[in-house]
């Protein structure tokens, strides 16, 4: 359903209105407990759906929610990886190892970010980290400094080399060949998807516990 088809019928059927504000507010919550438990905030470790939404009642008071700025941002993330796969499919493959390689990019940030608010330290020090800090210094020493397990090194290599193929055609470095055969690419990018496939394994364990459906039971 397309833009001004899903605004139409928001206006014009009140069922469906009341499923997508339900659905909105569901998804509301889980975003807020899946940020709570990430920060470290909650803890869903060995616990029943109750106990965990009784412990972020407790965390979540309204007088917490009066003095948090609510404060709103689109995340292409998701977007990205679907991308590549999509461009992956047709032929196009160096576009799809840009989509790969800011997906990785985006996520190895997310992790950034919330290792280094554990913490306390403030956005400040997480932007100047992701800026100052290389891609390949967050696949290897940086993620282990910030309390989490290190990335499995066959994987680590794979997302590496996938930042380096995009770096290649994002600032025109790519090294002249005798033979432009897509057959490296190709092999690179079939890796690459197990090892996307093993960060964002590797994400939900280290931020949410490795209970995503859990939270997403909660939140219901």
């Amino acid at each position: 359903m397309d833009r001004e088809r899903f605004l139409r019928r928001l206006k014009s059927d009140p069922a469906f209105y009341e499923r997508m504000e339900k659905r909105l507010a569901r998804k509301l919550v889980e975003s807020v407990l899946s940020s709570a438990v990430a920060y470290g905030h909650v803890s869903v470790k060995g616990k029943s759906v109750k106990k965990t939404m009784e412990e972020f009642r407790k965390y979540l008071t309204i007088k917490r929610i009066r003095s948090l700025p609510l404060l709103f941002a689109i995340d292409h993330t998701s977007t990205l990886r679907t991308l590549g796969r999509e461009f992956l499919k047709k032929g196009q493959l160096w576009i799809a190892v840009v989509m790969y390689a800011t997906w990785v990019e985006h996520t190895l940030n997310l992790l950034v970010s919330i290792g280094v608010h554990r913490r306390g330290f403030s956005d400040v020090t997480v932007k100047q980290i992701i800026r100052d800090v290389s891609i390949s210094a967050k696949l290897s020493w940086l993620l282990p400094v910030l309390g989490f397990r290190r990335l499995h090194p066959r994987h680590g290599e794979t997302l590496r080399a996938v930042a380096e193929k995009r770096n290649e055609f994002l600032h025109y470095k790519w090294p002249y060949r005798a033979n432009h055969s897509d057959a490296e690419i190709k092999s690179l990018l079939t890796q690459a998807d197990k090892a996307l496939q093993y960060l964002a394994q590797y994400k939900s364990r280290q931020t949410l516990q490795g209970r995503k459906s859990h939270i997403a039971r909660a939140a219901r």
